[in-house]
């Protein structure tokens, strides 16, 4: 060999030592297509339908005391559950559904809930309970029934024996017509006329003075002279202690009502030491009034207090007063 040869040579096909270390060289193929698609452009992909949200609706089935509500879609779930049976969705936090107060005030629908017994159990058995108001129950049932029976009989008796029949028409009659009666009073009350036994005025002109006031004629009237410092004033005295409920008032003078001062105002003070105010309007019609404090009373004082002016007029008028109580 020459000098410049004396670099060693690789054998390239030299075998290898053994075969089972040549299974473990495998090729590896460099090209482009082996590579993939690394260098290829990617192409725009179809954008996906994003899922709606769940929409909190009406629970498909009615709500019982104790069910699960789903905070999602508004499904009611049985206790038990964990999940929602509409969504899926989880129910740690879900709102436990109660029963109305209305619902909650009929304690008695609390004796006929169903108490669960364990398997091979029946009410009646031995060591076993019976029913919350089980015997409640049984009792009102046998009342009823009697009741029932008592009914038929009576009515038969009512139908066949005139006799009796006359004698449970003023038995049960009486007491119903009485009942009856007081509830027209209540609903339909009906008034009587109260009529003092005699009046006395502070002040009066002639040929009109106190008693024309209560004399059941709306032409003739009560008048004095209006005077702001001492009010005209008019006491009625009743035979016998009243209660008045109403009182019926008619301003002015009659025919010459324009020529004359009306009353305004009204200020009644009753034996009882208590008062009432009545303020008619400007007019000759008789007007309705209600007295609130004039219970048991045996004398009324009314002052006349403020006035609705006449041009030119001294005296202040009223044509008529009436009082009523309830009968």
């Amino acid at each position: 060999m020459d000098g410049d040869d004396d670099e060693p040579e690789v054998a390239r096909d030299r075998p290898l030592a053994s075969a089972g270390a040549a299974g473990l060289i495998v090729d590896v193929d460099t090209s482009a297509k082996a590579r993939g698609d690394a260098d290829e452009e990617v192409k725009p992909q179809q954008a996906k339908p994003r899922s709606a949200p769940v929409q909190k609706t009406k629970p498909t089935r009615r709500l019982q005391p104790g069910d699960l509500v789903c905070g999602q879609c508004g499904e009611g779930n049985a206790p038990t559950r964990k999940f929602c049976s509409r969504c899926g969705n989880e129910l740690l936090a879900a709102e436990v559904a109660k029963a109305p107060w209305w619902r909650r005030l009929m304690f008695w629908q609390r004796w006929r809930r169903r108490k669960v017994m364990e398997a091979g159990k029946r009410p009646g058995q031995p060591g076993v309970g019976q029913r919350p108001g089980r015997k409640l129950m049984k009792a009102y049932r046998k009342v009823r029934a009697m009741l029932a029976v008592v009914l038929m009989v009576v009515g038969v008796v009512y139908l066949f024996v005139p006799p009796a029949r006359g004698y449970l028409n003023n038995v049960f009659a009486s007491p119903f017509s009485t009942v009856k009666e007081r509830v027209n009073k209540v609903i339909n009350p009906k008034f009587l006329p109260a009529r003092p036994a005699q009046t006395v005025a502070s002040s009066e002109i002639p040929d009109h003075g106190a008693p024309l006031i209560i004399d059941q004629f709306s032409n003739t009237y009560w008048a004095a002279t209006w005077d702001q410092q001492q009010f005209p004033r008019i006491t009625l005295t009743f035979d016998r202690p009243v209660t008045i409920a109403k009182m019926i008032v008619t301003s002015g003078a009659g025919d010459d009502f324009a020529t004359n001062h009306r009353p305004s105002v009204l200020h009644l003070v009753y034996s009882n030491n208590q008062s009432d105010d009545v303020r008619p309007e400007d007019g000759a019609k008789p007007q309705t009034f209600e007295l609130a404090n004039a219970k048991d009373i045996t004398t009324i004082e009314i002052g006349i207090t403020e006035i609705y002016r006449a041009q030119d007029a001294l005296n202040v008028a009223i044509a008529e007063l009436e009082f009523f109580v309830k009968e």
